[in-house]
């Protein structure tokens, strides 16, 4: 694409002993924007449509944060009085935390970030980051030496990429921008260090007429000639990575498939809408598109919750299937998050091992590191039991309470 991305910096709400990088931050949805601003009745684009993004693109930094109060006690005020709603347009972090290198992880060639753990449900993040672009460089949000000068408790502004509180649509009925930054085309086979030995993934399509498992739709002239896997993007390549569907799963590291995560990746953003409406565009048929459309297009999944997409039943019919080796190694992944401290206990064979010696334990990620070869090379069966503290500790509640004192007489 032309796009080098140079810097991004990451910032979330601290809930670690991490005292040395706070900040008090403010992530605007419009920062950056100029084809795509939510807020159109006070922020206007600076450039044409599909100009490259950088806090020049609209005049948010302009019009209403230049000479803007700096102190985190009265922001949340004067944004509110230019009309700035909170939780929507704008999100303060009190006591922000900026993730180290090793927190997330940068796919420069596509632009986006994976956060090496779970959000919670009251979690916002913010952004900064620099890139290149035809020997230009352009930056959205406030960089590290943009506030170093400034006063500690000064607040940052950022690129908002996740609210506190999620929501979909707004009262209007219209799509939420930062509800589309939250990539929906990751699957997870929840375990580590997959194998590419021997792996084997299909997409099939459970047809209630048949009761068959299908590997293509058994309608339309062109649509039941397509495997699904093909459909779907994960089949573009043959075993040599010559541009020629085989009608096996492209095992591309980074691209298709995280190996040491256990990701499988779809190619396209919205997988079960995008690729069946490509697939249903090549009937010749009008009347055969629209009927293959409004019955296998999957939308219902990027425009609601998971929770409630699955409640179409008439159109939740795709399955993941295959097979996979995968270990450990190493490392081992716990299935949680909240691990109470000193909980974990690893045993090989039944034996408890020493932390510290044959393992150590990362709670913040919710991670084992086997440290002793000879467990590993053992052949032994390794257990892990831990606590997991309670999940809704954290989230935003609303108490309502009241009482009343009846005199008889």
């Amino acid at each position: 694409s032309g796009v080098n991305i140079t810097r991004v910096e990451v910032y979330l709400l601290n809930r670690s002993n991490d005292t040395q990088t706070l900040r008090n931050v403010v992530g605007f949805m419009d920062m950056g924007e100029s084809d795509k601003i939510y807020k159109k009745d006070s922020i206007a684009s600076n450039v044409p449509a599909k100009s490259p993004t950088s806090n020049l693109a609209n005049n948010l930094f302009s019009n209403y944060l230049d000479g803007l109060t700096r102190n985190p006690e009265l922001i949340s005020d004067a944004l509110e009085f230019n009309r700035f709603a909170a939780g929507t347009d704008f999100e303060k972090i009190t006591s922000a935390r900026k993730l180290a290198s090793t927190e997330f992880i940068i796919n420069k060639e596509l632009g986006y970030i994976t956060l090496q753990r779970k959000l919670q449900n009251d979690e916002a993040i913010a952004v900064a980051f620099e890139y290149t672009y035809n020997g230009r460089a352009y930056k959205v949000g406030e960089l590290s030496e943009d506030y170093n000068s400034r006063d500690e408790t000064d607040v940052v502004f950022l690129k908002l990429l996740r609210p506190r509180k999620i929501s979909i649509k707004d009262k209007f009925g219209r799509i939420i921008p930062t509800w589309n930054l939250m990539m929906k085309n990751i699957y997870s086979l929840n375990v580590t260090q997959l194998s590419r030995e021997n792996f084997q993934l299909r997409v099939i399509y459970r047809d209630d007429r048949t009761g068959i498992d299908n590997p293509q739709l058994q309608e339309g002239d062109i649509s039941k000639t397509k495997q699904l896997i093909q459909v779907f993007g994960l089949d573009r390549l043959n075993p040599y990575n010559d541009p020629q569907p085989d009608g096996n799963f492209d095992f591309v590291e980074k691209i298709t498939v995280n190996t040491e995560t256990g990701l499988i990746i779809f190619p396209y953003l919205e997988p079960f809408n995008t690729g069946l409406r490509n697939l249903f565009k090549l009937e010749s048929n009008s009347t055969t598109r629209d009927y293959l459309t409004k019955k296998y297009v999957y939308d219902t999944l990027y425009r609601t919750t998971k929770a409630e997409a699955e409640l179409v039943a008439t159109k939740n019919k795709f399955f993941l299937t295959g097979s996979f080796k995968a270990g450990s190694g190493k490392e081992i992944i716990i299935q949680g998050f909240n691990i109470t401290q000193g909980s974990v206990k690893v045993y090989a064979g039944g034996t408890p091992l020493r932390e510290g010696t044959d393992y150590v334990v990362d709670y913040t990620f919710g991670k084992v590191t086997i440290l002793n070869d000879g467990v590993l090379s053992s052949g032994k069966d390794i257990n892990v039991t831990y606590e997991q503290q309670d999940p809704f500790s954290f989230q935003t509640r609303t108490l309502l309470g009241s009482r009343f004192d009846y005199k008889i007489n």
